[in-house]
């Protein structure tokens, strides 16, 4: 299934993908609008290459996201859930301004893996 196709049956849309993505893999973005009741809300998730750990490239390009969201659209509250055992993640989504608001406990399945997760909320 279309990554397109995939989003429609998910009644989502991508809300923000500024191209971020390098050959080089040095970092990845990207923020999709929820449906129905949720729709001013968006979730944010993000990728950076292994090389590019501890160079600040991942608070810089959250910031910026969600600030030319919050600039260009009606969102009021943008979100991330990432793995409670994350911890260089927590702490971009708190350096770019986010709120921890709670732990997701047994959320998600990873490798075969039970795995809590974090949610993190930055308000307009």
């Amino acid at each position: 299934m279309s990554v397109k196709r995939e989003l429609y049956h998910r009644r989502q849309y991508e809300l923000y993908n500024p191209s971020v993505a390098s050959r080089r893999r040095r970092s990845a973005g990207r923020a999709f609008k929820q449906p129905k009741i949720h729709f001013r809300t968006a979730e944010i998730g993000y990728y950076i290459g292994e090389n590019f750990w501890g160079h600040g490239i991942a608070t810089h390009a959250v910031k910026q996201a969600c600030g030319d969201i919050f600039a260009r659209t009606d969102i009021l509250r943008i979100f991330a859930e990432p793995f409670s055992y994350n911890a260089a993640s927590c702490r971009v989504l708190e350096k770019a301004g986010f709120q921890f608001e709670g732990l997701l406990r047994n959320n998600a399945v990873k490798n075969g893996k039970i795995l809590d997760m974090k949610m993190y909320a930055r308000l307009r």
